[in-house]
């Protein structure tokens, strides 16, 4: 099998599937991580620890989002934004296309989290507004917030302190919290100064964030592109850190304008993207967790030795990829044809 490169990360998912499709060697806080290049109209996916493969369909070229259930069933926004409910992931491992099936009229611009278990999530449909979509019965609601957010970047939900929503509104200048209760989601709390200095003076003061998400304890992220960075606040919007992320050091990229962020439930790891990268993060001061999923290839020990024998040897090319060096593509390649 050609395993396909990957061209770009238009964007991903990460879920805790349920048992009766889950792969039996994942632990309990193991999650699968779902990957759209929607150029090529692939999706790379784990189905294991040790596997990864990948789906191909003409008809998701230019799909722009993907989000998958706890039951396996996929959500995608088309190139000309609606939802295409025709996908599922089975309990074979493998992603699987309903026949006959076309994609709906429901209007979505993105998707977000909400209640997976319970079969629903929250779309902002073409007039701009958040509606509260069920996929076991396909019914569409207003969602009862006030007040009415404007210009909605992104939007993270955790059943915390009885429901709490982080929304970037204002394109991404604004971050406001809302709290659940008796059917609705109400104020509580906004902020648009993101300035902030560390203990060592370096400052920070971000004109606008892309992505938002929320862990179990209120702790709420947000990526900041102009900076490469994370910011941290409580549940009070205070600012608490901020993370830069590592230089590129080829030839492993930097994440270079942060987009997207993901929180995985169960262990609480973040998974950040832009379009050519993927990184996983642990907030140490937040998470005590050691329960950490992905690990290197064992093929990483051959990778060292070829390229320390090719550094001893003079026989290291410095315009080349250390991945395109003699020795070590060869490594590589035969661990690709592998998955």
């Amino acid at each position: 099998m050609d395993f396909p490169e990957l061209r770009r990360i238009q964007d991903f998912s990460v879920v805790h599937l349920n048992d009766s499709i889950r792969d039996t060697s994942l632990l309990q806080a193991d999650v699968n991580l779902f990957i759209l290049d929607s150029p090529k109209g692939n999706v790379i996916y784990s189905n294991s620890n040790q596997s990864i493969r990948y789906f191909h369909d003409d008809r998701i070229e230019n799909y722009k989002q993907i989000y998958v259930l706890p039951n396996g069933k996929i959500l995608f926004i088309s190139s000309d934004n609606f939802l295409d409910l025709c996908y599922t992931y089975s309990a074979t491992g493998n992603i699987t296309f309903t026949p006959n099936c076309t994609k709906t009229n429901i209007g979505a611009y993105s998707i977000f989290e909400f209640k997976p278990d319970n079969g629903e999530v929250i779309l902002l449909d073409h007039q701009k507004r958040l509606k509260k979509f069920n996929i076991t019965d396909n019914s569409l609601t207003a969602l009862n917030i006030n007040p009415q957010p404007v210009e909605i970047f992104s939007l993270a939900y955790i059943a915390y302190n009885n429901g709490f929503l982080g929304i970037l509104e204002n394109k991404g200048t604004k971050l406001t919290l809302f709290s659940e209760g008796n059917g609705r989601f109400n104020f509580t709390n906004s902020l648009e100064d993101f300035s902030f200095v560390t203990q060592k003076g370096i400052r920070y003061n971000s004109p606008q964030f892309l992505g938002i998400a929320v862990n179990s304890s209120g702790v709420i992220y947000t990526t900041c592109p102009s900076e490469d960075a994370i910011y941290s606040f409580n549940e009070d919007l205070k600012i608490t850190d901020v993370y830069e992320f590592l230089p590129e050091i080829r030839p492993y990229k930097k994440i270079i304008n942060p987009h997207k962020i993901l929180i995985s439930k169960r262990n609480e790891y973040l998974y950040v993207s832009n379009r050519s990268a993927l990184e996983i993060l642990k907030d140490s001061a937040n998470n005590p967790s050691e329960d950490f999923q992905w690990i290197l290839p064992v093929q990483s020990d051959s990778i060292e030795n070829a390229f320390k024998n090719l550094v001893n040897s003079g026989g290291y090319d410095p315009n080349k990829s250390t991945f395109d060096q003699p020795g070590i593509k060869e490594i590589v390649q035969s661990w690709k044809g592998n998955l």
